[in-house]
């Protein structure tokens, strides 16, 4: 199942917020001075601090990791870990806010139903059962 994206920003439009040598805080290996292997940036809602881009690849690691049904066992996890940890956050509370964005992306882009993406029942149960 891959994950809900939010609105993707290519790093040369980045660039005039953030500067050119902006680096993902999660992979400290994409950076926004890299237009040839630019993947994309997004808005990450679970950074504390006001610059909250992350690169696409960290964005698909960590919210496939925590939409998973065995999270507690998926290869990504040590990945939702760190980046909770590097923003203050406990795992759960920061797997939480990750599925409640991606719910929040879906309800306000009106996607018709995709096989390939969570339904909005699914990522509302995730939710349910982490708030219980």
């Amino acid at each position: 199942m891959f994950p809900i994206r939010p609105e993707i920003t290519p790093g040369i439009d980045l660039a005039l917020t953030v500067g050119k040598k902006y680096i993902c805080p999660y992979c400290q290996a994409q950076s926004i001075g890299d237009m040839e292997g630019d993947i994309g940036w997004v808005v990450c809602p679970m950074r504390p601090i006001s610059t909250k881009w992350i690169c696409l690849g960290c964005l698909e690691d960590i919210y496939s990791a925590c939409l998973s049904t065995d999270y507690l066992h998926h290869p990504y996890r040590d990945i939702v870990q760190g980046a909770a940890r590097l923003d203050g956050m406990d795992e759960h509370a920061y797997r939480l806010a990750c599925i409640q964005h991606q719910l929040q992306t879906l309800i306000s882009s009106d996607r018709p139903p995709n096989q390939h993406i969570p339904s909005r029942e699914y990522l509302e149960l995730l939710i349910a059962e982490l708030q219980s």
